[in-house]
């Protein structure tokens, strides 16, 4: 922790002057913090694709209340939860139609990529 030792008017108009400490931490600010929260699930998202994924897990993913977390998401994804996971899914099916040699419509791509 550091110190640091200002000199500042302590009231407007009064004249009075006087030191004051101020409390410099060397954790990581509020916006980090999140960000790094935001990460985690995210990847888990990427991860488990193919797997039902509720508010409620991710929330706890993150160490938010679900409220929270879903005001958070969208501040950092510039978009919902829901949007996001629908985004994923279908530019991941797209990439894998585009590139592999599925066909369409296999049981193994609708089975992967439930909405």
């Amino acid at each position: 922790m550091v110190f640091l030792i200002f000199n500042s008017k302590i009231g407007k108009g009064t004249g009075q002057r006087g030191p004051y400490l101020c409390f410099m931490n060397t954790k990581e600010t509020t916006k980090e913090d999140y960000l790094r929260r935001i990460n985690a699930v995210v990847e888990y998202i990427n991860n488990h694709m193919d797997e039902e994924m509720d508010l409620k897990k991710l929330a706890g993913i993150s160490h938010f209340s679900e409220f929270h977390f879903h005001r958070i998401f969208r501040a950092f994804q510039k978009e919902t939860l829901a949007s996001y996971i629908t985004r994923i899914r279908l530019e991941t099916a797209a990439r894998l139609l585009r590139y592999s040699e599925l066909l369409p419509l296999s049981t193994e791509t609708t089975k992967k990529f439930k909405s």
